[in-house]
């Protein structure tokens, strides 16, 4: 602090464009105002409004409520509202549900550029999901909803992935794993997290044998996850190899 005080300009850039960034989280916003009535002088401080947006913000003026997934059509359904007032509905085509947060900064982007609301919502209407992302995928013929989550590489993404898992309430639920690499010193926990999540969720785990899936599979143990319901494969092709043996209409895998 001492250090950016004596660097203002550089303080409050980089106060600021964290702000933009990490607008959604109380204490990040606050983190932020703080900063500038530190370090930054009335006459210098920005001229410019500030659009905070999020889904676990009580600072925003754009909110989503009842976020639901529909598991029949893969869409995230949600209400609009503006300063806790319902103003529309929402059915968007990506099920995970941080995106709502971002697409709200969007809607309150368009809305300072003065763009009228049927353009905001055809907007939203044509917005696709991030390829390997938690990306659904429906087979009609196999009745099964794939979700490719493949670019996933970080504890808090795992728990985002299982967590939509937990919420296809008609389906049996399946995760493929082989674990995350480079995770250093903190593999075993990170993993053992991992397994804890997992086991209070899945019906069946697939884990691709690496060291970090060992480390699965012993906190899934610890859980008392049942054992017949672990499948172990050494190659991830194998994986794709023996689907068909243990899959079953009315899977999400």
């Amino acid at each position: 602090f001492i250090k950016a005080y004596d660097m203002r300009p550089v303080a409050f850039d980089v106060y600021r464009r964290s702000s933009e960034r990490f607008a959604n989280n109380d204490r990040t916003i606050d983190s932020c105002i703080i900063l500038e009535s530190l370090f930054v002088p009335p006459n210098e401080r920005s001229k410019k409004s500030f659009i905070l947006y999020g889904l676990n913000s009580n600072k925003v003026a754009l909110s989503a409520s009842e976020i639901r997934l529909n598991e029949d059509k893969l869409t995230l359904d949600f209400n609009l509202k503006e300063n806790k007032k319902f103003i529309d509905s929402f059915s968007i085509n990506i099920i995970a549900e941080y995106v709502i947060a971002d697409i709200i900064g969007a809607m309150q982007i368009a809305k300072k550029l003065d763009i009228s609301w049927p353009i905001i919502k055809l907007g939203i209407s044509k917005i696709k999901p991030v390829p390997h992302r938690l990306e659904p995928r429906y087979d009609k013929e196999k009745d099964i909803v794939f979700i490719d989550d493949t670019f996933n590489t970080n504890p808090e993404g795992i728990k985002e992935a299982v967590s939509l898992l937990s919420k296809f309430k008609n389906r049996r639920k399946i995760y493929i794993t082989p674990g995350m690499a480079e995770t250093g010193e903190a593999n075993r926990k990170i993993h053992l997290e991992i397994a804890d999540y997992l086991s209070k969720v899945a019906d069946l785990i697939v884990l691709i044998d690496t060291s970090s899936s060992r480390f699965i599979k012993e906190g899934l143990i610890k859980n008392n996850f049942q054992d017949d319901k672990i499948k172990i494969y050494r190659h991830q092709q194998d994986v794709y190899d023996d689907l068909n043996h243990w899959s079953k209409r009315g899977d999400v895998i």
